[in-house]
């Protein structure tokens, strides 16, 4: 048995993981190896109590390294993952709802003379004027409970939508809640095309300034030849829940809303 317990590859890292200076961040390796030899973290000396061991190190640069390595009569064994270091780190929070599709019917029907006079809208505009609460919208093209879909709703409230862009953002969530995963084996030609439709119907009724790249994708599934054309798109990163799946849902391997993920 040969690894590290405290951090893994891909892992976000900052102020609260460690001791950060100016000549980088002070983070201490931990880990489980039952091998005998000389064991090290980024070349450093590691600390051993019977399987245990830990090293201190300082990570460097945005994507460090931490590479441990133990050297014996088996040889030389590593484990050598990448980290993210979020230097000066701050306080902040990322929030957004999905599904959206009701919102957009309401509107359609109601045609209020103000975004707020909508009681749903109204709720979140109280919750910015009162905390300076912001949030994004995750949205669908087509309601799926009944016979409505995005161009059916205005662009009349276009200027409002963007004078508040800056608190209420809309971005792609799917073409429609039903069926469920709907990209988990779906082609990236369908993402792409999907993804277009919804992007092309929120600008017309929003404008440009209120769309914003999505962060998470209906049902948190697809396919890893999919994520191109998302990145093509601007997507940077992408948010799931990355629970133990059941046996209904995927292979047992995998992580379940997880964009297909090995489990830790």
């Amino acid at each position: 048995m040969f690894e590290l317990t405290n951090v893994r590859h891909g892992a976000l890292l900052n102020c609260c993981n460690g001791k950060e200076s100016s000549e980088g961040l002070e983070f201490t390796v931990r880990g489980l190896c039952d091998m005998p030899g000389k064991l090290t973290v980024n070349g450093f000396p590691a600390v051993r109590r019977d399987m245990e061991f830990s090293c201190t190190v300082i990570l460097k640069g945005t994507f460090p390294q931490i590479k441990a390595e133990i050297s014996g009569e088996f040889g030389v064994i590593t484990r050598e993952i990448k980290v993210v270091y979020d230097r000066n780190s701050f306080k902040r929070y990322d929030f957004y709802i999905d599904d959206h599709s009701f919102l957009f019917a309401d509107l359609a029907k109601e045609r209020p003379a103000s975004l707020f006079d909508n009681f749903y809208l109204k709720f979140l505009k109280q919750l910015h004027d009162r905390y300076g609460f912001k949030v994004t919208l995750n949205s669908f093209y087509s309601c799926g409970h009944e016979n409505f879909i995005l161009p059916q709703c205005p662009d009349i409230w276009k200027g409002e939508w963007e004078d508040n862009a800056g608190w209420l953002r809309l971005s792609f969530h799917a073409y429609s809640e039903f069926p469920d995963r709907p990209y988990q084996d779906a082609s990236a030609e369908k993402l792409a095309a999907d993804y277009d439709i919804v992007y092309d119907e929120l600008v017309r009724i929003a404008g440009e300034k209120t769309f914003i790249v999505p962060e998470g994708i209906h049902w948190g599934m697809v396919r890893p030849e999919a994520f191109g054309a998302l990145k093509e798109r601007g997507v940077k990163m992408l948010s799931g829940d990355f629970i133990l799946p059941s046996a209904a849902c995927t292979a047992g391997s995998y992580c379940d809303v997880g964009y297909g993920l090995e489990r830790p």
